[in-house]
């Protein structure tokens, strides 16, 4: 099968993403075809399979294209476009499981490697449209490619320039939504991420970030102006759709419990949950004197949750959504507990208090920081440290007494 190199490499990042979400009992979009994606090409993306958290700008990321791919969805259907053109269009397939209306022609344009890579993990499925794929490089001449294999600029056109921008240099993105605007008839729509580049600090965090590294050396930073700016000087009427008021407005406890996801999350690191263990376990009289290291392990087991799914309740909003960068500090007979596929474990070589000070100290710059224990004198300090305290039971493990149960998910909306 057809290898993918450089920037076709981030298309498989993106099937990974879309895998996952797809896979949710309340997911924002069905994308039934993500998956063979991920799996024609299992080890170019290792890291992708494993859970979700770590702290990293990556799953910020995840999180803006799962939101972002609900968006573009609707806006594509809702713009009843006779032609539709998507620019980079990498592992999309839009064209297979969207209700496009009758009529609907969609153009893919992308790299040839991308495409045939596509197109032999699709070979048995069937467009729900009119499909044409365009071999073009986008940042040569592509507009030839295009018209030539069918594309007429003289219809209403819906575009979609969806992750590219930032992959191209000032000059390239200017001159490739130059190309859109001059293919554009009356009526036409285009779509892209609002934005005036990387930050330089989002990109060294990228760059320090497992699994994002490869990808985030590749951005050029994409438009040098502010794009609202450039559209109306080209005479388009713009308008901007925050992330964090997309999120709120999408029925799903996943995303509307934390309106502010976007500022929240976006180029910033996961909250950060720092358990103290001798203190959570101390809180309930089960006997757990007599194995301490026993009693934290079934913690850290079940705190696997908490960084999986977020924590419901009386909380932040900021720890309602996954994924949760969820560290356990043990102490004393504790010490020898190891850390699970979702759980960080530290173990405290002197006073575990001070360890908690240290790790809410040293991790928790740049992001929301949460410390669960109702021990006085340590709520004070890592409160003069700028955390949240939580109680112990917001992550206690609920008992087989208590007769209560949640999973935090109730409704299967499938969109």
């Amino acid at each position: 099968m057809t290898s993918l190199t450089g920037v076709g490499r981030t298309a498989l990042g993106m099937a990974h993403v879309r895998a996952r979400e797809s896979a949710r009992p309340n997911r924002l979009f069905d994308d039934p075809y993500a998956a063979a994606f991920a799996a024609a090409a299992p080890d170019v993306i290792p890291e992708a399979r494993r859970p979700a958290g770590r702290g990293s700008v990556g799953a910020a990321f995840a999180v803006h294209a799962i939101i972002r791919t609900r968006f573009y969805d609707d806006y594509l259907l809702a713009a009843g476009s006779p032609q539709v053109v998507l620019l980079a269009a990498g592992l999309d397939s839009r064209a297979f499981r969207l209700p496009w209306p009758a009529g609907t022609h969609v153009f893919e344009v992308d790299l040839p490697d991308v495409l045939g890579f596509k197109a032999a993990v699709l070979a048995d499925a069937e467009p729900a449209c009119a499909r044409t794929v365009v071999a073009a490089d986008l940042r040569e001449d592509w507009s030839t490619a295009l018209t030539e294999s069918g594309f007429d600029p003289a219809r209403p056109t819906a575009w979609l320039v969806e992750g590219l921008l930032i992959y191209l240099s000032n000059e390239a993105a200017d001159r490739l939504l130059t190309t859109v605007d001059t293919l554009s008839a009356p009526g036409s729509q285009v779509a892209f991420e609002h934005s005036v580049g990387a930050t330089a600090d989002v990109l060294a965090r990228a760059r320090a970030t497992p699994g994002m590294a490869e990808y985030s050396s590749l951005w050029q930073g994409g438009l040098a102006c502010d794009s609202m700016d450039w559209l109306r000087d080209h005479g388009w009427r713009p308008s901007i759709h925050p992330l964090g008021e997309l999120a709120a407005g999408y029925a799903d406890p996943w995303t509307a419990a934390r309106p502010a996801v976007c500022s929240a999350r976006c180029g910033m690191a996961d909250p950060l949950l720092v358990v103290d263990a001798a203190n959570v376990v101390g809180s309930v009289p089960d006997g757990w004197w007599r194995d301490r290291a026993g009693a934290a392990t079934r913690l850290r087991d079940s705190l696997a949750s908490v960084a999986a799914q977020g924590i419901q309740g009386a909380v932040p909003d900021w720890l309602r959504i996954p994924p949760i960068d969820v560290v356990l500090v043990v102490e004393g007979a504790a010490r020898g507990v190891p850390a699970s596929d979702t759980v960080r474990v530290v173990a405290a070589s002197g006073s575990g208090d001070d360890t908690i000070v240290e790790v809410t100290a040293t991790e928790g710059a740049g992001r929301h920081v949460a410390v669960v224990t109702a021990d006085r004198e340590l709520r004070a300090r890592v409160t003069e440290l700028g955390a949240t305290v939580l109680g112990p039971r917001t992550v206690r493990p609920v008992g087989p007494r208590s007769g209560t149960a949640s999973s935090g998910l109730r409704r299967d909306h499938r969109f």
